[in-house]
């Protein structure tokens, strides 16, 4: 009983709701009324268990009806997640950032304007919705007023919705001086990084002599430490070496004189800097008058907005193979970048997340250096790359660092993919402008990241890159170059980098498409090819693909919102609005069951419900004989596949109707009943998959019939049938007031439903 859960399938999010509250209600009542019952619950326990079922189908997998939502990185980053948390931040009340620093960067297209955000959340966007920069951000504010100066042609009042967590260290011009310098050091072992300070930023509040948001509000205080802070660096990184470059004499001396001017600066110049450490002291002095009011306690906010049954959206920076811990280290990001950083990034329970959503790239980039197994092409665009038959529409497009003009791509031309996927694609760096190293997309990478992060569903971006291309490829699997017949474990990925160039990649071939998707506005309207691909990569990770993106505008984000339907006709496993996890309903206690034949048909919607507690033996001969009725392979079981022609020009009987199902050659006086609850249930438009097994489950699953027989009974209950409880919208839990008692009687559940039931009839 405890732990009631059940796999939802193409199901109205109400129906959802009023049933499992009326579940829990009936049990709540029964046994509490019951006296010889051996269960004694605490009073208001099975409420609460009631409450937090009702709260899990509060969320779907889309994020758009969940309370806290959190979008992350699959990969190694720019995998487009600003596009998605700008659609859900239009109905969210805050969107948070836990992670990270200016290192990260969003590039969103709104209305044909672009807003190219470092540090700013994507729910600046919205102008409704609140903003908090979390405690586990290192902030360079210069860049931060930068950002918010830039949005005051969009809303004159920006800085009032965002928020900055007093315990967010506040990263320096020092920093990133430092991080110039230690790059330069590394020569050809580099490790790629933004030189945007991210990393001595994080190294100064491990080692304790960083500043906070916080200090900035006693600012005297601020002052002695900051200039400690820059007599330090001075110190330790200032004075020139013997093997210095010229790049890093430069940085060295602009530090000793903290000149930051001319120090290194990744946007060529134009950011501005100090010419003395008492500049940056008036600099910071100013800063804090500018920020003093919105410099808060960021638990105290995010937990208020909580209890006030805000939405609340948080997004990543970076992605899970830069985290620190469980990316390509070394050549990763210094913070932690998966879901575990957002409970630490912003002191929240674990509890509190109820939707992650992975986003993943149709394909595979990073910027840097470190092993990349399905690259293609490197930001020199001096590898071999892969040729493939390009019979897409033609297009030309400007490209950056290049000298030989634009890049065109026309139909029958064979193209490298590779650098084909960074043309189109735009594969360009938003914080560094640097040139993506790009290759096929990898999905043993993705399984890594879906076991770390624990992905209720994946936004799938960038799909219209691949358009044109006559076949694609997927690595689906890892194997070591020294013994190839032995797949690596599902999941694995190597934690080190000897042995993750060892990898060599198992590929899947799948057809391309020559349409161009970038005009489609919902998921039916793509090419059936694209359709497979987006379905064979749900199907690859076991998680259901949520969102697709064909485009860089917010309506070229399209919502995947039903199951999609094989080839084969049987059905992909999408389960939308389910709870993550799936434990049994025990029913022993029910022991009546009533089987009035008007019921039937009800009784088959209820089953629907259950369809995905099958296991796949049961599930495998049933998909079978949808096949064998499914004669016009539309995905479908229409009147004609029913009752009309066959293979042949055959006409099915009613004595060759288990035939055609199950393979049996006599008759039985239950053809006609099934054939007509099939036709009833299909409708006008025809019986998908879900719905045939739900209407065949009583014939051939006996164990699951009588106990969904039994489940029906009681949620129907004598009183108040399914028939009326469709129509019902939502059931609101009573709320007792503060210190009151919440009546657990039956005549008061059971009135309150009846009273919710007649009032809805009533409408």
């Amino acid at each position: 009983m405890i732990g009631f859960k059940i796999i939802f399938q193409s199901f109205p999010i109400s129906l959802h709701r009023l049933l499992l509250y009326y579940v829990f209600t009936f049990f709540e009542v029964r046994l509490w009324t019951c006296e010889k019952s051996s269960h004694h619950w605490p009073p208001g326990q099975l409420r609460r268990l009631r409450h937090q079922s009702m709260a899990m189908l509060d969320s779907s997998p889309t994020g758009e009806d969940s309370k806290f939502c959190v979008v992350l990185g699959a990969q190694w980053g720019d995998e487009g997640k600003g596009k998605l948390v700008d659609i859900l931040a239009q109905n969210v009340q805050l969107c948070a950032r836990f992670n990270g620093g200016a290192n990260a960067g969003h590039t969103l297209v709104v209305e044909g304007k672009k807003f190219a955000f470092h540090l700013l959340p994507c729910g600046m966007i919205n102008k409704a919705c609140k903003n908090l920069i979390g405690n586990g951000v290192v902030v360079h504010i210069p860049t931060l007023m930068k950002e918010i100066q830039e949005l005051k042609d969009f809303d004159a009042r920006a800085l009032e919705r965002i928020f900055i967590s007093t315990r967010a260290h506040v990263l320096f011009d020092s920093h990133q001086i430092i991080d110039g310098i230690l790059e330069a050091e590394q020569g050809t072992n580099s490790i790629g990084t933004t030189k945007r300070g991210i990393g001595p930023c994080y190294s100064a509040k491990a080692i304790r002599n960083g500043l906070r948001f916080g200090d900035l509000l006693h600012f005297e205080e601020f002052e002695r430490r900051l200039r400690e802070l820059i007599a330090w660096s001075q110190k330790r990184f200032g004075d020139p070496r013997e093997r210095d470059t010229p790049a890093q004499l430069q940085l060295r001396k602009a530090l000793r004189e903290y000149n930051t001017k001319f120090a290194f600066d990744p946007e060529g110049g134009k950011k501005g800097g100090v010419a003395n450490v008492d500049e940056e002291v008036a600099r910071y002095r100013e800063f804090a008058q500018i920020l003093r009011h919105q410099i808060v306690d960021s638990v105290t906010l995010i937990h208020e907005d909580i209890s006030r049954g805000y939405k609340v959206l948080v997004e990543g920076a970076n992605a899970a193979l830069l985290d620190i811990d469980f990316g390509t280290y070394p050549f990763v990001t210094s913070s932690n970048t998966t879901v575990g950083s957002v409970c630490t990034g912003l002191g929240v329970p674990p509890k509190q997340i109820d939707t992650v959503i992975g986003v993943v790239k149709a394909y595979t980039t990073r910027v840097g250096h470190g092993p990349f197994p399905t690259e293609l092409q490197n930001e020199a665009q001096s590898l071999q790359d892969h040729i493939e038959m390009y019979v897409g529409p033609a297009q030309s497009m400007e490209r950056k660092g290049h000298s030989s003009g634009p890049y065109e791509v026309k139909p029958g031309q064979k193209v490298r993919v590779g650098e084909m996927l960074q043309e189109v694609g735009h594969e360009y760096g938003t914080t560094t402008g640097r040139r993506r190293r790009c290759g096929w997309l990898d999905l043993a990478l993705v399984k890594y990241s879906a076991m770390v992060n624990g992905f209720d569903s994946i936004n799938i971006t960038k799909l219209d890159v691949l358009t044109g291309l006559k076949q694609l490829r997927i690595a689906i699997a890892y194997r070591n170059s020294r013994m190839t017949e032995v797949r690596l474990p599902c999941g694995y990925f190597p934690s080190h980098l000897e042995d993750l160039k060892e990898v060599v990649c198992e590929y899947e071939t799948l057809e391309g498409w020559a349409e161009d998707i970038s005009g489609c506005s919902s998921f039916k309207d793509l090419p059936s090819n694209a359709k497979k691909y987006v379905l064979r990569i749900q199907e690859l990770l076991g998680i259901p693909v949520s969102w697709v993106g064909v485009g860089p505008d917010r309506e070229s984000m399209l919502k995947v919102d039903e199951p999609i339907i094989r080839p084969d006709g049987s059905i992909s496993v999408f389960r939308l609005n389910a709870p993550r996890s799936i434990s049994k309903l025990s029913l022993k206690s029910i022991e009546r069951c009533c089987e009035p034949p008007q019921q039937r048909p009800h009784l088959n919607a209820f089953l629907r419900l259950l369809v995905y507690e099958l296991p796949e033996a049961v599930l495998a001969p049933l998909r079978g004989a949808f096949l064998r009725l499914d004669r016009d392979s539309d995905g479908l079981l229409s009147a004609a596949d029913l009752h009309g022609a066959g293979a042949g020009g055959k006409t099915t009987t009613s004595s060759s109707f288990l035939d055609a199902l199950f393979g049996e050659a006599s008759a039985s006086p239950e053809d006609e009943e099934i054939r007509s609850l099939l036709a009833v249930s299909g409708g006008a438009n025809g019986l998908g998959f879900s719905d045939f097994v739900a209407v065949m489950m009583p014939f051939c699953v006996s164990l699951e019939e009588a106990q969904c027989r039994l489940a029906f009974q009681r949620l129907a209950g004598a009183e108040v049938t399914l028939s009326r409880m469709v129509l019902v919208d939502t059931v609101q839990a009573p709320r007792a007031g503060a210190g009151e008692p919440v009546d657990h009687g039956q005549s008061h559940m059971e009135q309150m439903l009846k009273d919710h039931l007649s009032k809805k009839m009533d409408d």
